[in-house]
């Protein structure tokens, strides 16, 4: 299980609580903190929160690093850990929403995105006698 323990940092001179460096154990996490910044925040915050299959996660994040590149990556897991989302998908799910998407709907200052009010123009009223309002 990941945790946070002083002993995992001898070199630390003062005691900042929160302000850690992790040191990789294994080539694995290594490569997950080669990442970035981000990865680093991720790990920290992760651990911090109990986050469940961390070890999974990281290798996951490796792995989408490899293939969209490590700095789009290293946004995610940064996005991530300030908004404590460390489930599965969740580093996906950020890729996906951070990358370029087509169909965005936008509005202009004259235009609205929103339905509208007509639907409701006829509520309360009665129809032609035909007793469909």
């Amino acid at each position: 299980s990941p945790a946070i323990l002083d002993a995992h940092f001898p070199d630390r001179q003062e005691k900042v609580p929160g302000d850690y460096k992790p040191v990789p154990r294994s080539k694995a996490e290594a490569e997950f903190l080669g990442i970035g910044a981000g990865a680093r925040t991720w790990l920290l915050e992760a651990a911090a929160a109990g986050a469940q299959r961390i070890n999974v996660k990281m290798a996951e994040a490796v792995a989408l690093a490899k293939i969209t590149g490590p700095d789009e990556v290293d946004k995610a897991l940064g996005v991530a850990a300030i908004h404590h989302r460390f489930a599965h998908g969740d580093l996906a799910s950020l890729l996906n929403a951070g990358g370029n998407r087509t169909g965005l709907r936008t509005a202009a200052e004259d235009k609205s995105l929103t339905q509208g009010t007509a639907g409701w123009a006829g509520l309360g009223t009665t129809g032609a006698g035909d007793g469909t309002r």
